[in-house]
């Protein structure tokens, strides 16, 4: 007599088991790989996107005076600094990594947030010497940070700090190996190399492969110093969903490379989620939805003049055709920025917030940094031991409606002096908060006081440097806007015009 036949609900649970069954070596490999702190090192020391023609350090040791300094083939990108080539007895020594942000641009390193963190730290804790070296370069991205962080580990850090995300689209590379992976590949593929055993598996097979000359042959060289694509004007950009795509992927691996080789060498490091204006800053470069048809860009231009007539007189009108022309233009950054701007004229301070990071989103030419760079630091914490600052929070909370804007920025990603040291307050904040250090009860106000007399001994002609800085940049930025709409009519950019 044959048996009688299994219910479907058994057969899967038969199939289930199984599985578990078969995953259970591997779940106990990974427990066991844990507990014995195998696999905390980064698998692969290399950056699998790009390679460098040349890297040379970014400091150099004085050995008569002993201190190391900036080097000189360094300093058209990064301010000068020094620190003590033997570390002093009770020094809490800080490494600060990114782009022109962490320099104080327009200005420099006397008032970025490095030196009032800085001052912030020794006023609250007088036990010992708070000393933060500033490593931020001009228009560097991620890719170009993760050799500094290396060349720092072994300057006997306490403590990193990586501010960037604003320049990961300002150097053309490809990613070949990136475009032929579909997203869910992707994603599966990154939660999969922070399993302890595929990080061993990975090394094992790393320190196994001889080293061959072509090993570099699918990353892209860059050249020692930065070339930005942006140097030869703003029709080098184009809308490249998977050049976008690859960017993306690349800045989270870098990101995670940052955190497995401090905590590789047992290092605290800090994440800030970059800040940007929105409010008072259009986008670079903006073209229509690719794919529109000649009577739906019409139907557009007639919804952006409807509601141009209506903004001064019917700001909710204005806003309902801004509306059905984003609908039909989509991908419009122009589009979306002046719906920020009718939004707000409305009062529709929610929905301004959005159309204004819509825009910044859809930029071409992105010179802020996008929302998925902040997602990506965001993991990042959320899977480490990493510490995390709101930089984007805390500068939004000083502005107007809490859309950043001009409050907080003195261009497009820049803070102000006075945007720097909230920046330091509460890098300070969160440090104390995480037991990094231990500030007294009165630190804030005694950070006051050092930043205040900081402030007052520094030479006008500091100031006026800087100003003369972001004039220059001013006029480097409608440059580029005005040569990119050559031809075009002097009225406000339209939706398929480049702002």
């Amino acid at each position: 007599m044959n048996p009688p036949p299994r219910s479907n609900a058994k057969k899967w649970l038969f199939r289930i088991g199984a599985l578990l069954l078969g995953l259970l070596p591997f779940v106990v490999l990974e427990v066991t790989l844990t507990a014995m702190g195998v696999g905390d090192a980064p698998p692969v020391d290399e950056d699998p996107y790009v390679s460098f023609a040349e890297l040379r350090p970014l400091f150099y040791l004085e050995q008569d005076k002993g201190v190391y300094r900036t080097s000189a083939w360094r300093t058209p990108a990064f301010a000068a600094d020094r620190f003590d080539a033997v570390k002093p007895a009770g020094e809490f020594r800080v490494f600060c990594l990114g782009g022109s942000t962490v320099q104080g641009r327009p200005f420099s390193i006397d008032t970025s947030f490095t030196t009032w963190l800085e001052l912030a730290l020794n006023a609250g804790d007088a036990s010992r010497r708070a000393r933060v070296i500033n490593c931020g370069g001009i228009s560097y991205a991620s890719y170009r940070l993760v050799p500094i962080l290396r060349e720092v580990l072994d300057y006997q850090p306490d403590l990193i700090i990586v501010y960037t995300g604003h320049n990961e689209f300002l150097e053309d590379r490809t990613y070949a190996n990136i475009k032929a992976l579909p997203d869910v590949a992707l994603e599966t593929t990154g939660r999969a190399t922070q399993l302890r055993t595929i990080r061993l598996l990975r090394s094992w097979l790393a320190s196994d492969r001889p080293r061959r000359d072509d090993d570099a042959a699918d990353r892209s060289v860059m050249p020692p110093d930065v070339k930005a694509k942006l140097d030869e004007g703003l029709e080098q950009y184009t809308r490249d969903v998977e050049w976008r795509r690859g960017i993306i992927e690349h800045y989270r691996v870098n990101i995670r490379r940052m955190v497995d080789l401090c905590d590789a060498r047992g290092v605290p490091i800090v994440l800030c989620d970059p800040a940007c204006n929105l409010r008072d800053c259009p986008p670079f470069k903006s073209q229509p939805t690719d794919g529109l048809d000649d009577p739906t860009r019409a139907q557009v231009a007639s919804l952006v003049a409807e509601a141009r007539d209506a903004s001064s007189v019917a700001p909710r009108s204005a806003v309902a055709a801004l509306e059905s022309a984003v609908k039909l233009d989509p991908d419009n950054a122009a589009l979306w920025y002046e719906l920020g701007e009718a939004c707000d004229a409305a009062g529709m301070i929610d929905r301004a917030a959005e159309a204004y990071n819509h825009a910044k989103e859809c930029d071409i030419c992105p010179l802020r940094a996008i929302d998925a760079f902040g997602q990506a630091v965001r993991d990042a914490i959320s899977s480490t031991d990493a510490i995390y600052v709101d930089a984007r929070g805390v500068l939004s909370k000083q502005c107007r409606d809490g859309i950043p804007g001009n409050e907080m920025f003195i261009d497009h990603v820049h803070p102000s002096i006075h945007g720097h040291k909230l920046l330091a307050a509460e890098i300070a904040r969160v440090l104390d908060t995480h037991h990094v250090v231990t500030l007294s009860s009165d630190w804030r106000q005694r950070a006051e006081a050092a930043w205040a007399t900081h402030e007052v001994s520094l030479p006008p002609l500091y100031y006026e440097k800087g100003m003369l800085n972001l004039k220059q940049l001013n006029t480097w930025a409608r440059h580029r806007r005005s040569s990119s709409n050559a031809g075009v009519s002097a009225a406000p950019p339209g939706p398929n015009e480049t702002p």
